[in-house]
């Protein structure tokens, strides 16, 4: 059981983190809208084989931004050295835990979306919308993947021993 302060700013983060959850991937859907906004104006640039190198290119980027992101994430939530860093910045003020956690959250959702981004620059040197859709739902399915979750949350504090307003217990 977490003590009244802590369940507190887990409460507060949490609810913060879900609104920069749902903000990134309604940005998602605004990709897709300005690229059907803009279906008339786009005309796909033809530059030899580039364009088609271009297209793997981030394919493949994109894949590995989602096997990576996992690995990133797991590294900026369990790591130690990251916890005394955060420790020191955040004094007693917020719990260290609930600082890391939101922090690689919102990096690991930045590098989701960027799948999306991707998805986007090919739609604008293709014009195709098959390109946009499907990188578009592979970073929905990333973000779904990675999204904020108050259990883990609440282990991590747990695990840290930081559950006592925000002080590392001795």
């Amino acid at each position: 059981m977490l003590d009244r302060e802590t369940q507190k700013q887990v409460d507060v983060g949490m609810r913060n983190l879900r609104l920069i959850w749902g903000a990134l991937m309604l940005s998602l859907l605004i990709y897709v809208f300005v690229a059907i906004y803009a279906k008339g104006t786009i005309k796909p640039n033809t530059y030899g084989n580039f364009p088609s190198t271009l297209r793997w290119i981030l394919y493949l980027v994109s894949v590995l931004t989602f096997i990576l992101a996992y690995y990133i994430r797991k590294m900026l939530i369990t790591s130690k050295r990251a916890l005394k860093g955060w420790t020191q910045t955040t004094g007693n003020r917020q719990n260290p835990a609930v600082v890391r956690y939101s922090t690689a959250v919102v990096i690991i959702l930045a590098v989701s979306e960027s799948i999306g981004i991707y998805g986007l620059i090919l739609y604008f040197f293709f014009g195709k919308l098959s390109d946009l859709t499907s990188l578009t739902l592979f970073s929905a399915i990333a973000m779904i993947l990675y999204r904020p979750r108050q259990e883990e949350l609440i282990e991590l504090i747990r695990s840290s021993s930081m559950g006592f307003g925000g002080k590392s217990a001795p």
